[in-house]
């Protein structure tokens, strides 16, 4: 059951994204910090989660997974009432799974020196 953990927990992340970021825009929940921030911090986690339930794929593929599930929900979200794509936003999921997939290989690197 413990290995699949982290398959579950990308999978409920990443539906938690699709669907909020689905939302028509007055059902929308609000942190009350950036847009861009959250953006960035959801797709940090989103990096994190993908790399720890299949670590595999090399962070070039998992980085470029989440630009395309980014860009999805971002299409997605011009079929949602008084939601609309925004390229900036895109961006920010860019950056927040390249920040996540960074935090990601500096704590696999320091667990293998610990293992040593």
């Amino acid at each position: 059951m413990r290995a699949d953990l982290p398959f579950l927990s990308f999978s409920l992340w990443s539906t938690g994204i699709a669907v909020l970021s689905l939302l028509p825009a007055g059902a929308a929940i609000s942190t009350g910090w950036s847009d861009k921030l959250e953006h960035g911090l959801a797709y940090a986690v989103l990096a994190i989660l993908l790399k720890a339930a299949f670590p595999s794929p090399s962070v070039l593929k998992v980085w470029v997974f989440c630009m395309l599930f980014g860009g999805l929900v971002e299409v997605g979200q011009f079929f949602s009432p008084g939601r609309q794509t925004v390229f900036v936003d895109m961006v920010a999921n860019g950056a927040g799974a390249a920040v996540g997939l960074t935090l990601y290989a500096v704590w696999s690197i320091k667990r293998r020196q610990r293992q040593l």
